[in-house]
């Protein structure tokens, strides 16, 4: 990410970008494509300066072309604010409470089949969101679950 994409955006927030090759996944395609995933951890728990994250959450998504995309620590304000600038995307939210996770997917190249949020037994109003999705150029379809590791053993 380079310092103009971290513009705005606290030293706490974290990003990771992975990719996986579907020639490495499916040996009988043809077609050379890219799955791209990003984690990112964006830090709403400190509000100052959360609106500035959450633009630089939405130009790294966008320049980077993710697929599918975990969230952490999303607030109400950065969750409305990444439904109205990333309207390429289907957007899944653990819970809109507090602060949550999400899991963001581009229509084009995944399609959403179902989910289901997992509440976990603690104190701390944690939850796991477990999306079933379709991975179109792959043709095939996965379960992915996005959860906050904070308290949830």
């Amino acid at each position: 990410m380079s310092s103009d994409d971290r513009e705005g955006s606290e030293n706490n927030s974290e990003v990771a970008v992975a990719s996986t090759s579907a020639e490495e996944l499916n040996s009988d395609t043809k077609t050379k494509s890219v799955l791209k995933f990003i984690t990112w951890n964006t830090d709403g728990l400190h509000r100052e300066h959360l609106i500035p994250r959450a633009e630089a959450v939405c130009k790294t998504i966008l320049n980077e072309q993710a697929d599918i995309v975990f969230l952490q620590e999303v607030v109400p304000q950065s969750a409305e604010y990444f439904r109205n600038h990333l309207t390429d995307y289907q957007c899944l939210f653990g819970n809109e409470e507090g602060y949550f996770i999400g899991t963001l997917f581009k229509k084009s190249t995944v399609s959403y089949k179902g989910s289901q949020i997992i509440d976990f037994p603690t104190t701390m109003a944690r939850n796991c969101l477990k999306v079933n999705v379709g991975i179109v150029f792959l043709k095939i379809s996965i379960n992915i679950v996005t959860k906050s590791t904070c308290g949830c053993m």
